[in-house]
């Protein structure tokens, strides 16, 4: 079945050109989404209140149904944005009305007479028909797929034109989601949001990418002694919070550090029994914490960094002195999906939206006599056939180096004989060159969304030096060469030991 992904600004709408009545209703879908809020389906009318709706909420499937006396919910499932593959069904028949998700399932009846149910739409990722609507649902992220309503299988025959009422700016396939990416482009620059409203409970989800190892996230100050910060220290992911306890500190436990120039997932969440949890990527870590359960956070939260005076008079168990240089993007704040640069209350610094440039290290030079022995001989097992005298020499070298004397070439201790062989033979192997750093494979997005400007390019580090990616520019790594300099052009000789 055809999948649709959704970055928040995309739906895709039916539109049937005569008003329907249905009194019984059948509606399956399967979803999968980082995010605990957003719109699934609804069934929307253009005359009146009446809808079916599935959305998600807090993590839950919520289905509302108003056939025109007000609406009855039903709540399923429960910490389904895992970005797992999970399945809805909805079956009403008259008053009674069902909700299966997985294999968790709630039931309910409609209150007063009214049975039928009045539709002009069937909508999915956004809810655009709200004249009805007190309070809209948010956009969904993530994808849909085996949307099927009353036997249609709406998502396949928009794809395959069956319907001429289809509206459609999702996309089809199973995309990496970037949603709304804005650059941090120095640690000075930051922004301000309306208040985080996180009283009784917490639901915050955000992207980034950096090359950077430390710098603030995010800071809500509130009464007394509340607050909540989200910071990147020695590239691990730190939220420090105070609830009226006492500052606590959940640290992120990533495998590796984090300023590796690729998009990370970050999902902090506290449920109403006061549990938080902190998850970046696949890897979670939870806290229990007793005593007061209300974060009662006041004035503005800020986004990628601080005041300069405001760095001096941080709560405890805060490290970062500095903001965030990187890109943010998909900020999910409790159901809210701000736009950083529009929603800005304030904005300090270079702040621009989207996520520019080329991902991760690249390729160095040509391989040099003298340097990477080691990825010479990964060379060496590609080399034709046609070329096995040379390897007979390389093997009789080798046994040679057992007696010989080591010269020295930037630390690596090498045989004078392998040194020889390989600085006479070197264009036997460049027949057959492998590189020796290869180029990190970029997300399905990453010519959209990639990061720096000044990046490494082939020709940016000479004789095999292994460029590193900084945010602004990059270095290069030349000791693992027989050469120096900043682009290791210059050179250094091995000194041989005197016969």
């Amino acid at each position: 079945a055809s999948i649709l992904s959704y970055d928040g600004s995309m739906y895709m709408k039916v539109v049937i050109p005569t008003v329907v009545h249905t009194e019984a209703e059948d509606v399956s879908l399967r979803f999968m989404s980082q995010r605990a809020f957003g719109l699934l389906m609804a069934a929307t009318s253009r005359q009146s209140a009446d809808t079916l709706r599935l959305e998600l909420d807090s993590g839950r499937v919520k289905l509302t149904v108003n056939l025109g006396k007000g609406p009855e919910v039903l709540y399923a499932g429960q910490k389904l944005n895992d970005n797992e593959w999970h399945s809805v069904r909805v079956s009403r028949r008259g008053k009674n009305f069902k909700l299966i998700v997985d294999d968790d399932m709630a039931e309910g009846q409609m209150a007063g007479d009214h049975t039928r149910l009045e539709f002009n739409n069937v909508e999915t990722g956004i809810l655009t028909e709200r004249r009805f609507v007190s309070s809209a649902p948010s956009s969904f992220i993530g994808h849909l797929q085996s949307l099927k309503f009353n036997g249609m299988q709406y998502i396949d025959m928009c794809k395959n034109g069956d319907i001429d009422f289809c509206e459609l700016n999702a996309r089809f396939g199973m995309r990496f989601i970037i949603a709304d990416p804005v650059t941090f482009k120095t640690k000075g620059s930051y922004l301000g949001l309306a208040t985080l409203q996180a009283y009784t409970t917490m639901h915050l989800f955000f992207q980034f990418k950096t090359t950077s190892p430390d710098g603030f996230l995010f800071f809500n100050s509130g009464d007394g002694n509340d607050f909540i910060a989200v910071e990147l220290v020695k590239g691990f992911i730190h939220y420090v919070f105070d609830l009226g306890n006492g500052p606590s500190l959940l640290k992120g436990n990533s495998d590796n550090p984090l300023n590796d120039n690729q998009w990370h997932n970050v999902v902090i969440t506290r449920d109403a029994s006061n549990t938080h949890t902190l998850k970046v990527d696949t890897k979670s870590v939870t806290q229990n914490v007793n005593g007061a359960k209300n974060l009662d956070l006041k004035g503005d939260l800020f986004v990628g960094g601080l005041g300069p005076n405001m760095y001096q008079n941080l709560p405890k168990l805060v490290v970062s002195r500095e903001g965030f240089q990187g890109c943010l993007a998909s900020v999910d704040l409790n159901g809210r999906l701000p736009d950083l640069i529009n929603d800005a209350l304030f904005r300090s610094g270079q702040i621009e939206r989207g996520c520019e440039g080329r991902v991760g290290p690249q390729r160095a030079g040509p391989l040099t006599c003298c340097g990477r022995f080691i990825c010479l001989i990964s060379r060496f097992l590609s080399v034709p056939h046609s070329h096995s005298p040379g390897l007979l020499i390389l093997l009789i070298s080798v046994l040679f180096s057992l007696v010989s004397p080591k010269p020295t070439c930037k630390g690596v201790s090498v045989s004078v004989s392998v040194v020889l062989f390989f600085c006479m033979n070197l264009p036997l192997f460049k027949a057959q060159e492998v590189p020796f750093s290869h180029s990190i494979l970029p997300s399905p997005v990453s010519h959209l969304h990639a990061g720096p400007s000044t990046t490494c390019q082939e020709d940016s580090c000479a004789n095999m030096g292994v460029c590193i990616q900084q945010w602004e520019n990059f270095t290069c790594d030349c000791s693992m060469t027989s050469y120096t300099g900043t682009h290791c052009n210059d050179r250094e000789y091995c000194q041989l030991p005197p016969s």
